[in-house]
């Protein structure tokens, strides 16, 4: 088994694989110094270099090392990244990053630190720094969360130019591996935000320190790891208190849970919803069966008449919520209601596909939790008409 990289696809997300990669291998601009990676993670040198060493891109998998590269060693589970050091610097790594002292000497810098997991994301953080016109936008929730980040990032690429979490890599392997590769072309970068326990949120916010923060909704997922509802809600907060004062958050009015988190922040708010007091707000929702959603999106005083192609009216919901973190960002109305009708629903979420025998498939196996598994099941109601509708569950 090999540690996965920052180059390969994957939509792995848990620490417990080697799975991490990303279809990154272009250089990092700007690139990494030797002075900025022990800057960034506090780590010893070990192994000097007699001259200046710079590195084109962080990798966490030996497999896909390019000339150059710096290599991670990460450890999880049911893998080591150290056994895979000689064969890193055997394909080019210029400096390598470990937790524990290498047996041989090696004739590239080696930095040494108390946890490699530790450093990825001080890497990450310190990455985001070197770009101070940056604009980070992170998404939490226990539902949606994908689709509002995939939504968010076709209204921003309007106008901008947007790095965003590829998938669901959205934990503290995910999250800092989407977020190194962010470089000066970049406008916004748009990080989705997982977790399984109290205190991932924090870390992930503390990594990212986000300009825009929205927590889409509190539901009954990750109870195996947090017991309770109301603990969900601690834990996905962590967001809301852990951004910077100047920073806006988005609150969902129609989530009571949500709401209640922002009452003691004291950033700018944007309430979204179908409340009529929030101020991106939803009316006159039509479902259009399989062609989407229709309503009229308000942003303050502004209306206008909007179909997403998006099933379900929980994607409304969605849409409010990329809405509020698009206009929370300057896009104006005009680009936010045109950015919503492009968005092309994620692969696997309530994708219809016509059978050969005339049965329609509703392929919606992307993730699940009871919340959106019932969203789906109302959607499904809502689309069968006089047909007989058959659902296959795990």
């Amino acid at each position: 088994m090999f540690a996965r990289n920052v180059n390969n696809n994957s939509k792995s997300n848990c620490l417990g694989t080697a799975d991490f990669g990303y279809g990154f291998a272009t250089a990092q601009n700007p690139v990494w110094t030797l002075a900025d990676v022990l800057n960034a993670t506090g780590g010893e040198l070990i192994n000097i270099a007699n001259d200046p060493v710079g590195f084109r891109s962080v990798s966490t998998d030996s497999r896909d090392i390019e000339p150059g590269d710096l290599f991670l060693a990460l450890c999880g589970e049911q893998f080591n990244g150290h056994t895979f050091v000689k064969n890193a610097v055997k394909k080019g790594a210029a400096g390598v990053i470990v937790s524990q002292r290498p047996k041989d000497s090696l004739p590239i810098p080696v930095v040494l630190v108390n946890d490699t997991l530790t450093a990825l994301g001080d890497l990450a953080s310190y990455r985001r720094t070197t770009i101070p016109e940056l604009r980070v936008l992170a998404i939490t929730g226990s539902s949606g969360k994908t689709t509002v980040k995939e939504m968010l990032a076709t209204i921003l690429n309007e106008r901008f130019t947007v790095l965003k979490t590829k998938g669901n890599f959205n934990n503290l392997v995910g999250l800092p591996l989407s977020l190194l590769p962010v470089g000066y072309r970049h406008d916004f970068a748009v990080l989705e935000m997982g977790m399984n326990r109290p205190g991932e949120i924090a870390r992930l916010t503390e990594i990212a320190d986000p300009d825009i923060g929205c927590i889409v909704n509190v539901q009954e997922a990750h109870l195996e790891g947090l017991n309770a509802i109301d603990r969900v809600a601690e834990a996905k907060g962590e967001l809301f208190r852990g951004m910077k004062m100047t920073g806006v958050i988005a609150v969902n009015l129609d989530d009571q849970r949500v709401a209640t988190l922002a009452c003691h922040c004291k950033q700018k708010k944007i309430p979204f919803g179908r409340n009529k007091n929030a101020f991106v707000r939803a009316t006159h929702i039509s479902n259009c069966g399989e062609e989407g959603m229709a309503f009229t999106l308000h942003i303050g005083a502004q209306k206008g008449r909007i179909r997403i192609k998006s099933l379900g009216r929980h994607n409304v919901i969605n849409s409010l919520a990329a809405a509020a973190m698009a206009y929370a960002a300057g896009l104006e109305f005009i680009e936010i209601t045109r950015g919503l009708a492009e968005f092309t629903p994620y692969e696997k979420r309530l994708q219809i596909q016509r059978m050969a025998n005339g049965i329609k498939l509703i392929n919606d196996t992307y993730n699940a939790n009871p919340a959106s598994m019932l969203a789906a099941l109302e959607t499904v109601e809502g689309l069968k008409r006089h047909n007989k509708a058959v659902a296959v569950l795990g």
